[in-house]
């Protein structure tokens, strides 16, 4: 036997000894290995649900965060909304105090007139002159006055009102009407006393000392 054929019979000899071995070296081997390759399937079971986990906790944190923004735009808004409505509060009270004030003066300077024009109606009316026109004029000038006294009284409730009103209110137009009001009845005053002191000058020469100043 040359060396030729025993290496050849060696080869043949060694794979049948191969494949006589093979399956059950096989099943030794899987039997081995498909515990492992199960852990391991398990552990990438487990870190994709952890995964998933994380991914839908930070989403919840994206949805919580803005969230938070939202609320706080909100907040931001209304705080905005409210310091609109405190400087429009304010400016409706300052011009509503700013209007009775002026207005109360106008009121107190046509008083004062009345008084002197009825202090000269009854010197005249001594003298047996007739002020029946001049004393009309008077009494329509103190209804006209009643009546800007009576605007003013209105007119703090229209205030309070309008500063309270649960809807934000332009407080300024409706105060600014209110105050046309009492402007309006201080004028019709106005008019009735000067038309009383011509008809008093008609009756009788007025001097200097006794012509009311009339506005």
């Amino acid at each position: 036997m040359n060396l030729k054929f025993k290496g050849i019979l060696r080869t043949v000899c060694a794979l049948a000894l191969c494949f006589a071995v093979t399956p059950a070296f096989a099943a030794t081997t899987e039997t081995k290995t498909g515990p492992a390759v199960k852990a391991v399937v398990q552990s990438a079971k487990i870190d994709v649900e952890t995964l998933r986990a994380d991914i839908a906790k930070k989403g919840e944190t994206v949805r919580q965060l803005e969230a938070k923004k939202v609320a706080a735009l909100k907040m931001i808004s209304a705080n905005k909304k409210d310091a609109k409505r405190i400087e429009l509060e304010q400016k409706t009270l300052n011009y509503a105090n700013d209007g009775r004030n002026r207005l109360a003066r106008a009121i107190s300077d046509l008083e004062k007139i009345t008084t002197i024009i009825e202090t000269r109606i009854a010197a005249l009316k001594t003298e047996a002159k007739d002020t029946t026109a001049a004393e009309q004029a008077v009494a329509l000038a103190k209804t006209n006055i009643q009546a800007a006294k009576d605007h003013i009284t209105a007119l703090t409730d229209t205030q309070n009102k309008t500063v309270n009103a649960e809807k934000l209110v332009d407080g300024m137009s409706i105060v600014g009407t209110a105050l046309i009001d009492i402007e309006t009845s201080l004028k019709a005053a106005r008019q009735n006393l000067l038309d009383a002191f011509n008809l008093i000058k008609l009756t009788a020469p007025v001097t200097s000392a006794t012509a009311p100043a009339t506005r």
